[in-house]
């Protein structure tokens, strides 16, 4: 007799679309079934347990589907406790997690994280534990991780604010003072000590709301079954990869120079002119080109920057504006795994001209997730 099968499938972010709207009445039935994906009398579910001739048994698991951090991670404790019941009523059978886009993130999330192993080895008595977990396939999740550091929060908040700052001093903060010439020098020293005092402020406030992940030491995946990346051309996962490396490539280059090249430059011309105003000498147009051509290039940076951290946010959540520049975003195909596969689907011209964020849709995603069930199974009878 075939072992049983249970297979849990997790939606990505918004399964219904925003609000829900495939399951209104008036669109309810254009798609299939009419029923989602993940649900098991749904025209996916269905495909796969007829191509794969075993007994298979389809568990939903739900989430709210919101693109941020705070809903993955509570989707991914949910997911820890759910696939514990479930081990636990079906400790016989064997699981599989199929997931689609972030419901990807929430899985390795959920069952990778070595300090909180979902799976024993040893019991209390030091028997062995079988694993009843047999593998997670991923239907184009992007494997964006964000990680904090402390150098991208000095060199993205505290150097664009002196620049900012000495505009202001030169500019703004003099008009409010009875005259430049009665004032001026007085005025640019405090106001520039003022200003830089609360840039620094600013940013130790920003880093100390962030302090969890500021803090937190990056864990590496241990996963603890095979992992199996499904993809196709254009797919969320796809696109969002090659689009965050190359704006954070442009972005990382122009840094470099502008600083580097131009900024340091800027930066002791500024300073010379800080100590000439001091001595009451009059300095202002050859300090003040240098740091135009300055804040020129730091706010081409700032533009290309912000391009990236708008693709991170659509692709990760939308925590990545409120702390830009407090990390980096790592990018990987397929994050590291004692047994990993990335199958590249090969689509139809038909399959092709749609839009292949809902990869789950095409038959051919079907047919290599039969497949790679089967392939998950036979690997787990081996290691049995």
């Amino acid at each position: 007799m075939a072992k049983k099968i249970v297979i849990h499938t997790v939606h990505g972010t918004w399964p219904n679309g925003p609000w829900g709207w495939r399951h209104w009445k008036p669109f309810r039935g254009l798609f299939g079934s009419g029923s989602s994906w993940y649900e098991p009398d749904s025209d996916f579910c269905k495909t796969v347990k007829q191509k794969t001739h075993a007994q298979l048994a389809f568990v939903p698991f739900k989430w709210d589907g919101c693109n941020s951090f705070k809903a993955r991670d509570r989707a991914a404790y949910d997911l820890r406790e759910h696939l514990k019941r479930w081990f636990s009523q079906e400790g016989e059978a064997k699981h599989v997690i199929v997931a689609h886009s972030h419901g990807g993130t929430v899985a390795i999330a959920a069952t990778a994280n070595p300090n909180r192993p979902i799976v024993q080895t040893y019991s209390e008595d030091g028997s062995a534990v079988t694993n009843p977990l047999a593998g997670i396939i991923t239907l184009a999740t992007p494997f964006l991780v964000w990680r904090p550091h402390r150098r991208g929060a000095r060199k993205v908040e505290f150097l664009p604010n002196l620049y900012l700052s000495s505009i202001f001093v030169k500019y703004l903060f003099p008009l409010s003072l009875a005259t430049w010439w009665q004032f001026g020098h007085v005025a640019f020293v405090t106001s520039f000590l003022l200003l830089s005092m609360l840039s620094l402020t600013t940013l130790r406030t920003r880093r100390e709301l962030f302090r969890d992940l500021m803090i937190g030491q990056p864990v590496e995946p241990k996963y603890p079954c095979p992992l199996i990346a499904i993809r196709a051309p254009r797919d969320e996962a796809s696109m969002a990869i090659g689009l965050t490396l190359a704006f954070d490539f442009v972005a990382r280059q122009l840094w470099r120079y502008a600083l580097l090249v131009v900024g340091s430059l800027s930066f002791g011309v500024f300073g010379v002119a800080v100590i000439y105003s001091i001595l009451g000498k009059q300095w202002y147009s050859i300090w003040e080109s240098w740091l135009l051509v300055g804040l020129f290039f730091m706010f081409f940076w700032y533009l290309t920057y912000m391009i990236t951290a708008l693709l991170l946010a659509v692709a990760m959540g939308p925590e990545i504006l409120d702390y830009s520049g407090f990390g980096d975003v790592q990018s990987e195909v397929l994050p590291p795994a004692t047994s990993s596969f990335v199958d590249m689907l090969s689509l139809s011209d038909i399959e092709k001209e749609q839009f292949t964020h809902s990869l789950h849709e095409f038959p051919s995603t079907r047919a290599s997730v039969a497949y790679w069930l089967e392939q998950v199974m036979k690997d787990s009878a081996v290691r049995m």
